[in-house]
């Protein structure tokens, strides 16, 4: 009995110390909505991703370099070739500038325009950043749409 009470309190301390731990130590998430294309129906498709936060980047860089990283669902488009990164992202008085390569647009899916990755991007945008004005979408410094 005396080495029931003795192992019990021994793991109520380890896992109230892992406990603490992980609460102190442990990285902060974020939960984001974005808007891909389904390959099968052609629908607008949601999806929820929770998103860990550098201490060194806004959560606006690191909310635009997953959403060109794509989709996690395999049923769903990826706007651009794996590993493909932006050239400029500047925010600015509640108006964000994404500059993209010029490559990025000939490398794109065959099932996908420009205009739905522009169209899907801005809405993503605007959805987990409700307090952004404009966004501005180029390529290779020249605008793509006017707003």
């Amino acid at each position: 009995m005396r080495y029931v009470r003795i192992f019990l309190v021994f793991l109520i301390v380890i896992v109230s110390g892992a406990i603490i731990f992980f609460s102190v130590n442990g990285k902060k998430y974020e939960r984001y909505f974005m808007l891909f294309k389904d390959r099968v129906t052609g629908e607008v498709e949601i999806e929820n991703r929770y998103i860990a936060l550098d201490s060194d980047a806004s959560s606006l860089n690191v909310f635009v370099e997953e959403f060109l990283l794509g989709p996690v669902n395999h049923n769903l488009i990826s706007f651009f070739p794996h590993g493909m990164k932006y050239n400029t992202l500047i925010f600015q008085d509640g108006v964000l500038y994404l500059d993209l390569p010029r490559d990025s647009v000939l490398h794109m899916p065959k099932e996908v325009q420009f205009e739905e990755f522009y169209n899907l991007f801005i809405k993503s945008v605007k959805i987990n950043f409700p307090k952004l004005k404009t966004v501005h979408v180029s390529i290779g410094g020249v605008e793509a749409y006017e707003n």
